[in-house]
């Protein structure tokens, strides 16, 4: 926020060194510090809500995308199943499930 206007206050030496202690308590210039007490949380809020609606919008951004994302993937599961079917299929192509049998009945040893 550029400063468009200058606002004299006048204050003893004492209540100027407390308004800067205080400043630099909360990371505050001055001059934020004093904005901030002279108009409540109307200016603190009003950027809270800024950040907000930028957030929600980058939130939203990726919740598409990630939608789009699902949806192709869903679009694609036919192929996936298929393809791995047969890549199992291939895979197990040699099996001779009497042989596996005995192996597993101790038949015949590795």
């Amino acid at each position: 926020m550029a400063a468009t206007a200058r606002v004299v206050v006048l204050m003893t030496p004492e209540q100027k060194s407390d308004v800067t202690l205080r400043a630099a308590a909360e990371k505050l210039s001055v001059g934020d510090y004093m904005r901030r007490q002279a108009l409540g949380d109307d200016v603190l809020l009003a950027a809270l809500v800024e950040e907000l609606a930028a957030s929600t919008e980058r939130a939203r951004a990726v919740l598409e995308r990630t939608l789009a994302r699902l949806d192709e993937s869903e679009r694609r599961l036919p192929e996936i199943e298929a393809a791995a079917r047969a890549r199992a299929k291939a895979e197990f192509a040699a099996f001779d499930p009497q042989l596996f049998a005995r192996m597993v009945r101790r038949e015949i040893t590795a």
